[in-house]
């Protein structure tokens, strides 16, 4: 991943931003909005080449 720019700003959506790998998923997530499985899965589909799109 590369960041080519730009810069956070604080709001009422969300109020900070970091790079975590898999074993440092932090534990306070906005669950309403996603929640650690499914940002699991987003790493497994990003580390492997065949992944298959799920669908619920």
């Amino acid at each position: 991943m590369y960041v080519i720019g730009g810069e956070f700003i604080e709001n009422i959506e969300t109020t900070e931003i970091a790079y975590f790998s898999i074993d440092e998923i932090p534990d306070n997530l906005a669950e309403e909005k996603t929640n650690k499985e499914q940002i699991e899965m987003c790493f497994k589909a990003y580390n492997d080449e065949k992944w298959q799109t799920q669908f619920d």
